[in-house]
């Protein structure tokens, strides 16, 4: 079988930059937020940040909100 590399081009469309960019920033408040509250429990940073952060990004889908504070705590794990 012979494989073949393409080369391609994407545009990034700036909603999907944006998304990002939102993303990077609620994973950095929650790792901010697990330093100052010394805990890494899922639970206690929902309590603590979702509604700031649902207020701060109201558009923002829950289930991204909720998969940052997943990754930061993995991220420090």
């Amino acid at each position: 079988m012979v494989q073949r590399t393409i080369s391609l081009e994407i545009g990034i469309k700036q909603e999907l930059l944006n998304t990002i960019l939102q993303y990077n920033q609620i994973c950095n408040q929650h790792i901010k937020k697990t330093f100052e509250l010394n805990t890494k429990s899922k639970s206690k940073l929902h309590s603590v940040l979702y509604l700031e952060i649902r207020n701060q990004y109201p558009l923002f889908p829950s289930a991204l909100i909720q998969c940052a504070r997943d990754n930061a705590i993995e991220m420090l794990k």
